[in-house]
């Protein structure tokens, strides 16, 4: 069954997450409110794009949660992704934020179960 690419590390197809958001990140150094007038003063660094993916696991077996996790291994790599910002597929390097899986069952014979896989690709 063919399926859509909605996401690629380092060129390789990752299957289709349950859930999938972007967000744009906004930094700035020094900013604060004025002693004079109390106005917001901002000084703003750069934007950072992020994306939050969940894999609902019932649609995927231990063998393919542990090859996406095995992906998100180097410190940084490249993820291919639609940016609403830029209306447009992009490239960008990223690095992975903390990755969650709750292990509910694990079965006679060593199969385990899992539930979920979650994790934030960040831009560097």
């Amino acid at each position: 069954m063919a399926q859509n690419i909605v996401l690629t590390i380092n060129g390789n197809p990752v299957p289709c997450p349950s859930v999938m958001s972007w967000t744009i990140q906004t930094f700035d150094e020094g900013s604060g409110r004025s002693a004079g007038d109390g106005r917001m003063l901002r000084n703003v660094i750069c934007h950072k794009e992020a994306i939050d993916l969940e894999f609902w696991c019932a649609n995927f077996s231990s063998q393919e949660i542990s090859q996406i996790l095995q992906m998100l291994m180097p410190t940084f790599f490249t993820v291919g992704y639609f940016s609403p910002l830029s209306n447009s597929w992009v490239e960008k390097t990223m690095y992975v934020g903390d990755r969650q899986t709750n292990i509910i069952q694990i079965r006679e014979g060593g199969e385990v179960i899992q539930n979920n896989l979650r994790f934030t690709l960040i831009e560097r």
